[in-house]
């Protein structure tokens, strides 16, 4: 949970960050269970993709995800996720030609 003082609290918030990395991503919760798909208006992220440079991080994740439910597809350069609410992340590797 974040806490701003007396001003607001975000108990569902996070901000995710790697090593010494100072940009951040931020992430959040506040409609739980709602699929995107069920989003009438339009608004809400459908998709998102990151790239990283660094095969053994690339592994790792594979690794970490192989097996599970939200695993859709992976290749040797392409990892795709699907999260519960229907919000699909590509982790892509970027390796030197």
């Amino acid at each position: 949970m974040l806490d701003f003082g007396n001003k607001m609290t975000i108990p569902t918030a996070a901000w995710i960050a790697s090593g010494d990395y100072h940009h951040h991503l931020a992430v959040n919760q506040w409609q739980p269970g709602l699929k995107t798909r069920e989003i009438n208006d339009g608004l809400g992220l459908l998709r998102y993709q990151m790239v990283t440079n660094d095969s053994t991080y690339f592994k790792e994740t594979l690794a970490k995800v192989s097996g599970q439910s939200y695993l859709l597809t992976a290749t040797d350069r392409i990892i795709t996720i699907c999260d519960p609410n229907g919000i699909v992340f590509d982790l892509i590797l970027n390796e030197a030609d």
